[in-house]
């Protein structure tokens, strides 16, 4: 048997599913599913492979790929989410609940609808669930879910100008924290960029904090006297990757120096690794950030 995690579409949850060898899937594959309560549409996050050691969800049964007429099909059924979401916010708002909807999913042959929202609090939609019952005859799935989730739902670009990183880093929905920040040198303060398209720290903080915290041990602190060949020096910036040392020296001098040529109590000696070269990249350790010094003006 191998196994492959899936995005059940209508709920939007991520499920392990274990299929048999002999069924070739890739990311992307649209496939249907039997679960404990009804059959729903999935998609495949990555390809089949044996993995015996990791779980699957046991009530889960793959029933057959879809064929391209299948998935134009149940695209279809998409169709009008915005009317559906509009409808399903005025019996919110007609029922003065605070909640927020956002986006909506018909299942596999429209026998379930479901919506989408968000709230500060947990709200009873119990007499909501009466009027989407009596408007869309049939089933109905209520979701409350968090900003990040929100954010993965609907999509969007981060200011990067790249796909934002809470769409396909999810960590487990691990609460990223200000010492993520911190850890990896970037500055706090009237710094709007450390938060992303939900308002919250930015998920892609998590991505490479084990390797910030790791080199992080082998700097001086920020603010502490260091001696570099004789002359005394504070240190006013770090780049933590290439494990260079901003220094305002004693003769009134700003200088950058690898960690090796600076002196501090209770320093530790970093094992050998080759330094960073960026071809097209700078990275500024005044809290700039990163300039782009090979940008081609002329596109």
């Amino acid at each position: 048997m191998n196994i492959v995690k899936i995005r059940d579409i209508i709920r939007d949850k991520e499920l392990r599913l274990a299929i048999d060898e002999d069924v070739s899937l890739q990311y992307g594959t649209y496939l249907l599913v039997k679960g404990a309560k009804d059959t729903f549409v999935a998609q495949a996050l990555g390809d089949s492979r044996n993995a015996p050691s990791i779980k699957t969800d046991n009530d889960l049964v793959f029933k057959k790929l879809l064929s391209d007429q299948e998935v134009e099909d149940f695209k279809k059924l998409q169709h009008g989410e915005k009317e559906r979401v509009c409808k399903a916010q005025s019996f919110a708002d007609k029922l003065n609940l605070n909640a927020r909807f956002f986006a909506s999913r018909i299942g596999w042959e429209g026998q379930m609808s479901s919506f989408f929202f968000t709230s500060p609090a947990p709200i009873d939609f119990r007499e909501l669930l009466k009027l989407l019952i009596k408007e869309f005859r049939g089933r109905i799935h209520l979701e409350r879910v968090s900003d990040r989730q929100r954010t993965r739902i609907i999509g969007g670009i981060g200011s990067c100008g790249r796909i934002d990183c809470c769409q396909f880093l999810h960590f487990n929905n691990k609460k990223v924290s200000l010492d993520a920040v911190r850890d990896q040198g970037v500055m706090i303060n009237h710094n709007s960029k450390i938060f992303g398209l939900h308002n919250k720290i930015k998920t892609c903080f998590l991505y490479e904090l084990s390797d910030y915290k790791k080199n992080r041990r082998y700097l001086p602190h920020i603010k502490q006297e260091v001696t570099i060949k004789k002359q005394k020096g504070r240190v006013i910036g770090l780049d933590i990757l290439n494990q260079r040392v901003k220094v305002f020296l004693e003769n009134d001098t700003i200088e950058v120096f690898p960690v090796s040529e600076v002196d501090y109590p209770n320093k530790k000696e970093a094992p050998e690794v080759p330094e960073l070269n960026f071809d097209k990249y700078n990275v500024d350790i005044e809290g700039v950030g990163i300039e782009n010094l090979g940008r081609d003006e002329t596109t």
